[in-house]
């Protein structure tokens, strides 16, 4: 635990101390980023290239593929509470579907 808490006050206090020492601020950084290109700030890319599919497939890679996770996985395998698991078992499915119906679209199916 107290490892995980120096990590993140760590964190904290690099991401701050970057932000202002190098970047000028979040304001100073997204005006320079915006006078680079105006779209480069849009989950779509720069160029625009980054379809709507390709977008969610990272959402699709972190949502389900955290399941894979070693130690996730161990925890959900010992989970005593049938209700828990359950409901776990039950976010997942709705994960799954959502992520289909959100691509299916992108793809002119819906």
């Amino acid at each position: 635990m107290i490892q995980g808490l120096i990590m993140i006050f760590s964190t904290i206090i690099f991401a701050f101390f970057a932000i202002i020492n190098y970047g000028g601020g979040i304001d100073q950084i997204t005006f320079n980023l915006i006078n680079i290109n105006e779209k480069i700030l849009t989950p779509f890319g720069a160029n625009g290239s980054l379809t709507p599919s390709y977008v969610s497939s990272f959402w699709v890679l972190v949502g389900v593929g955290v399941i894979g996770i070693p130690q996730i996985a161990i925890n959900s395998m010992l989970y005593k509470n049938k209700k828990k698991s359950k409901t776990i078992h039950n976010c997942w499915n709705y994960s799954n579907i959502y992520s289909y119906v959100w691509s299916s679209f992108d793809r002119g199916y819906g």
